[in-house]
């Protein structure tokens, strides 16, 4: 992200409106905690939840609860900072093109200053603060995209993106002195002595189980509906399904004995399917590109890439995006925040995409700003004649934004 790389052609004006408008996206002066000085594991970790500037998803329940506070107590009783980890994507145009365009930006710095927040409010009680670890989910993508685009040369693609978003984050905890770092799961798997190569052995064996599932849990959901005059799923109706029906099958039995716990909600691949055909335009074998996406999930999953990145310590997962209805990773994360600091919306606002997409700020004719991102796919709103670009200069380092009329 040389300041150079990219012309300034922003008026005067707008940059000014621009500047104040990103001021205002993060009021961090006014939202200093009053708790008592002498905080218990749980009043820590209560302090990780945004305020209501910064909607979160629901608290996670029971045990997931539990598992979060104990890993507070753990780096309480040793004095060490509380693990944090975030998984992060690899690119925003993973198609090969708008490669200039193709490194952090306003998406990135809005993450990193969110997680920022949180480590000042817990050192406001707790001084050695949060240990944060982006993960980057190199090495999955590169086979998973590359399914999608085999003509792209995805790897170096990805490096182009976390190459600056490496130079971002090792800025900003040199000029902030927040304990963040980015890791790719190349380096983890090296460790292990695994091979893209053996990697993606187990992605494939992966995706041909839960294609395997995905087609008779399709099968068995309509008859099931069809049987007792149902038009669609209640969360008991799903669980009793699953129970009495699809435990029983072959397919259910061998994910599981691989590591996958419980059926794939189709609401939750109905969300999926839609995602890949909105942020990629492929809409022929979606259900095959659904299939790999939860093997490399199992994958990762299996070889413990989480837990390797904290250094196998117990850690706290933040998620940036929300997840479907019927999903379970939203009782399982500890914190779900939204991308969108101000109005709560996740990483694409009024849709939420898993997948690669472009954060812009639009200025409409009255001069006022607001956030807009849009899917990879978008070209044309990337390329129109009223985008103006300009750097923000962020924390030391020169973040490259688009600004767009918004008519």
């Amino acid at each position: 992200m040389n300041p150079e790389d990219r012309h300034v052609s922003i008026e005067g004006h707008i940059e000014t409106k621009v500047q104040n408008f990103f001021n205002q996206l993060l009021p961090y002066d006014q939202l200093t905690p009053s708790y008592l000085s002498s905080a218990t594991p749980s009043d820590v970790y209560v302090l990780l939840k945004l305020s209501n500037k910064y909607r979160l998803g629901d608290h996670p329940q029971g045990n997931a609860r539990d598992r979060n506070i104990e890993v507070v107590k753990n780096s309480i009783e040793t004095d060490e900072p509380i693990p944090i980890v975030v998984t992060i994507g690899t690119s925003k145009w993973y198609d090969g093109s708008h490669t200039e365009s193709n490194v952090a930006n306003l998406s990135e710095v809005l993450m990193l200053e969110q997680l920022s927040h949180m480590d000042r409010r817990i050192k406001h009680y707790f001084q050695p603060g949060l240990s944060i670890t982006l993960l980057a989910e190199d090495i999955t993508n590169q086979w998973l995209y590359g399914l999608m685009f085999p003509h792209v040369n995805i790897a170096i693609n990805n490096m182009t993106y976390l190459t600056s978003v490496n130079l971002l984050v090792s800025t900003f905890r040199n000029t902030t002195g927040v304990d963040v770092q980015l890791v790719l799961e190349q380096e983890l798997l090296k460790r292990q002595d695994i091979t893209f190569k053996n990697y993606v052995e187990i992605c494939e064996r992966n995706r041909n189980i839960f294609s395997n599932l995905f087609q008779i849990s399709r099968i068995l959901e309509e008859k099931y509906l069809s049987s007792h005059g149902l038009l669609g799923w209640t969360d008991n109706e799903w669980n009793f399904f699953v129970r009495d029906v699809l435990s029983k099958t072959d397919e259910y039995i061998l994910v599981n004995s691989v590591g996958w716990r419980g059926g794939v909600h189709p609401n939750v691949r109905a969300f999926y399917l839609h995602q890949f055909e909105k942020s990629t335009g492929v809409q022929e074998d979606g259900e095959s590109y659904l299939a790999a996406y939860f093997g490399g999930v199992l994958a990762r999953k299996q070889l413990n890439i989480l837990k390797l990145a904290s250094d196998n310590k117990k850690f706290i997962k933040v998620a940036f995006l929300r997840y479907p209805s019927g999903s379970t990773k939203e009782s399982n994360n500890a914190i779900q925040v939204s991308q969108h600091p101000l109005t709560g919306f996740g990483s694409s606002h009024h849709h939420i995409s898993p997948w690669a997409s472009h954060t812009q700020i639009a200025i409409n004719e009255k001069g006022v700003c607001r956030l807009r991102v849009i899917p990879a796919k978008n070209e044309d709103t990337l390329l129109t004649d009223a985008a103006k670009h300009f750097r923000l200069h962020y924390h030391g380092i020169n973040i490259p934004i688009d600004v767009v009329s918004d008519l």
